[in-house]
Protein backbone atom coordinates (compact mmCIF):
# COMPACT_ATOMS: atom_id res chain seq x y z
CA UNK A 1 0.00 0.00 0.00
CA UNK A 2 1.08 3.57 -0.58
CA UNK A 3 2.07 5.78 2.36
CA UNK A 4 -0.94 8.01 1.71
CA UNK A 5 -3.28 5.04 1.93
CA UNK A 6 -1.60 3.97 5.18
CA UNK A 7 -2.26 7.43 6.66
CA UNK A 8 -5.90 7.36 5.53
CA UNK A 9 -6.37 3.88 6.97
CA UNK A 10 -4.77 4.97 10.23
CA UNK A 11 -7.04 8.02 10.39
CA UNK A 12 -10.01 5.64 10.11
CA UNK A 13 -8.62 3.56 12.98
CA UNK A 14 -8.21 6.73 15.06
CA UNK A 15 -11.83 7.60 14.27
CA UNK A 16 -12.86 4.16 15.49
CA UNK A 17 -10.89 4.65 18.70
CA UNK A 18 -12.44 8.10 19.19
CA UNK A 19 -15.88 6.49 18.93
CA UNK A 20 -14.75 3.69 21.25
CA UNK A 21 -13.78 6.28 23.87
CA UNK A 22 -17.19 7.95 23.58
CA UNK A 23 -19.13 4.70 23.81
CA UNK A 24 -17.13 3.34 26.73
CA UNK A 25 -17.38 6.53 28.77
CA UNK A 26 -20.99 7.36 27.93
CA UNK A 27 -22.43 4.65 30.16
CA UNK A 28 -21.39 6.19 33.48
CA UNK A 29 -23.05 9.61 33.11
CA UNK A 30 -26.25 8.03 31.79
CA UNK A 31 -26.51 5.33 34.45
CA UNK A 32 -29.34 6.94 36.43
CA UNK A 33 -31.38 7.60 33.30
CA UNK A 34 -30.88 3.99 32.26
CA UNK A 35 -32.07 2.94 35.70
CA UNK A 36 -35.28 4.93 35.23
CA UNK A 37 -35.64 3.56 31.72
CA UNK A 38 -35.47 0.03 33.14
CA UNK A 39 -38.48 0.64 35.37
CA UNK A 40 -36.64 2.20 38.29
CA UNK A 41 -34.02 -0.53 38.65
CA UNK A 42 -31.64 -0.11 41.55
CA UNK A 43 -28.09 1.04 40.97
CA UNK A 44 -26.96 -2.46 41.94
CA UNK A 45 -29.19 -3.98 39.27
CA UNK A 46 -28.24 -1.51 36.55
CA UNK A 47 -24.56 -2.07 37.36
CA UNK A 48 -24.94 -5.51 35.81
CA UNK A 49 -24.87 -3.72 32.46
CA UNK A 50 -21.28 -2.68 33.23
CA UNK A 51 -20.41 -6.25 34.14
CA UNK A 52 -21.95 -7.56 30.94
CA UNK A 53 -19.95 -5.12 28.86
CA UNK A 54 -16.70 -5.76 30.72
CA UNK A 55 -16.84 -9.55 30.47
CA UNK A 56 -17.80 -9.28 26.81
CA UNK A 57 -14.95 -6.84 26.17
CA UNK A 58 -12.53 -9.40 27.59
CA UNK A 59 -14.04 -12.12 25.41
CA UNK A 60 -13.82 -9.84 22.36
CA UNK A 61 -10.17 -9.05 23.05
CA UNK A 62 -9.27 -12.75 23.19
CA UNK A 63 -11.44 -13.53 20.17
CA UNK A 64 -9.81 -10.64 18.29
CA UNK A 65 -6.36 -12.10 18.88
CA UNK A 66 -7.46 -15.48 17.57
CA UNK A 67 -9.24 -14.03 14.54
CA UNK A 68 -6.28 -11.84 13.62
CA UNK A 69 -4.13 -14.95 13.31
CA UNK A 70 -6.70 -16.80 11.20
CA UNK A 71 -8.19 -14.07 8.96
CA UNK A 72 -6.62 -12.62 5.86
CA UNK A 73 -8.93 -9.59 5.70
CA UNK A 74 -8.51 -7.84 9.04
CA UNK A 75 -10.08 -4.69 7.59
CA UNK A 76 -13.39 -6.52 7.26
CA UNK A 77 -13.16 -7.70 10.87
CA UNK A 78 -12.51 -4.15 12.09
CA UNK A 79 -15.35 -2.73 9.98
CA UNK A 80 -17.80 -5.33 11.28
CA UNK A 81 -16.63 -4.64 14.84
CA UNK A 82 -17.26 -0.90 14.39
CA UNK A 83 -20.76 -1.55 13.04
CA UNK A 84 -21.57 -3.91 15.91
CA UNK A 85 -20.38 -1.35 18.47
CA UNK A 86 -22.73 1.15 16.84
CA UNK A 87 -25.66 -1.29 16.82
CA UNK A 88 -25.07 -2.33 20.43
CA UNK A 89 -24.85 1.29 21.56
CA UNK A 90 -27.76 2.55 19.46
CA UNK A 91 -30.01 -0.24 20.73
CA UNK A 92 -29.43 0.62 24.37
CA UNK A 93 -31.87 3.57 24.51
CA UNK A 94 -34.60 1.29 23.17
CA UNK A 95 -34.29 -1.19 26.04
CA UNK A 96 -36.69 -1.17 28.98
CA UNK A 97 -35.34 -4.20 30.85
CA UNK A 98 -31.98 -4.91 32.47
CA UNK A 99 -31.52 -8.18 30.55
CA UNK A 100 -32.01 -6.47 27.16
CA UNK A 101 -29.60 -3.68 28.13
CA UNK A 102 -27.10 -6.36 29.15
CA UNK A 103 -27.51 -8.13 25.79
CA UNK A 104 -26.95 -4.96 23.77
CA UNK A 105 -23.96 -4.04 25.90
CA UNK A 106 -22.57 -7.57 25.56
CA UNK A 107 -22.78 -7.20 21.76
CA UNK A 108 -21.04 -3.84 21.98
CA UNK A 109 -18.48 -5.20 24.46
CA UNK A 110 -17.37 -8.10 22.27
CA UNK A 111 -17.08 -5.72 19.35
CA UNK A 112 -15.12 -3.18 21.43
CA UNK A 113 -12.66 -5.89 22.42
CA UNK A 114 -12.27 -6.93 18.77
CA UNK A 115 -11.74 -3.32 17.73
CA UNK A 116 -9.27 -2.58 20.51
CA UNK A 117 -7.09 -5.62 19.91
CA UNK A 118 -7.47 -5.51 16.14
CA UNK A 119 -6.60 -1.85 15.69
CA UNK A 120 -3.50 -2.14 17.87
CA UNK A 121 -2.23 -5.20 16.02
CA UNK A 122 -3.05 -3.80 12.59
CA UNK A 123 -1.26 -0.56 13.47
CA UNK A 124 1.83 -2.52 14.52
CA UNK A 125 1.73 -4.53 11.29
CA UNK A 126 1.08 -1.48 9.13
CA UNK A 127 3.88 0.72 10.48
CA UNK A 128 6.42 -1.86 11.68
CA UNK A 129 9.40 -0.25 13.44
CA UNK A 130 7.81 3.19 13.03
CA UNK A 131 4.59 2.22 14.86
CA UNK A 132 5.14 3.93 18.22
CA UNK A 133 3.65 7.37 17.42
CA UNK A 134 0.78 5.74 15.53
CA UNK A 135 -0.12 3.49 18.46
CA UNK A 136 0.04 6.54 20.71
CA UNK A 137 -2.24 8.45 18.35
CA UNK A 138 -4.80 5.63 18.58
CA UNK A 139 -4.86 5.92 22.34
CA UNK A 140 -4.91 9.72 22.21
CA UNK A 141 -8.00 9.48 19.98
CA UNK A 142 -9.57 7.16 22.55
CA UNK A 143 -8.78 9.65 25.36
CA UNK A 144 -10.28 12.49 23.36
CA UNK A 145 -13.46 10.45 22.88
CA UNK A 146 -13.53 9.70 26.62
CA UNK A 147 -13.17 13.42 27.32
CA UNK A 148 -16.02 14.33 24.96
CA UNK A 149 -18.42 11.61 26.20
CA UNK A 150 -19.67 13.33 29.39
CA UNK A 151 -20.10 16.60 27.48
CA UNK A 152 -22.24 14.81 24.90
CA UNK A 153 -24.12 12.87 27.58
CA UNK A 154 -25.05 16.09 29.37
CA UNK A 155 -27.18 17.05 26.37
CA UNK A 156 -29.33 13.94 26.75
CA UNK A 157 -29.50 13.33 30.50
CA UNK A 158 -33.00 13.90 31.84
CA UNK A 159 -31.96 15.35 35.20
CA UNK A 160 -35.11 13.64 36.48
CA UNK A 161 -36.30 13.31 40.05
CA UNK A 162 -34.21 10.25 40.80
CA UNK A 163 -31.04 11.95 39.61
CA UNK A 164 -31.85 15.01 41.72
CA UNK A 165 -32.36 12.86 44.82
CA UNK A 166 -28.88 11.41 44.34
CA UNK A 167 -27.23 14.88 44.50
Amino acid sequence: ATPTLNYVFHACLCGGFFGLGIVLCMLGPTLLDMSEQAGGASVKEISLVFTSRSLSYLLGSVLGGVLLEKMDNTCAMLAVAMYLVAIGSAGLPLCTAIWSMGCFMACAGVSMGLLDTGANVVTLRLWGDQAEPFVQSLHAAFALGALVAPILAEQFISHGQRAQRMH
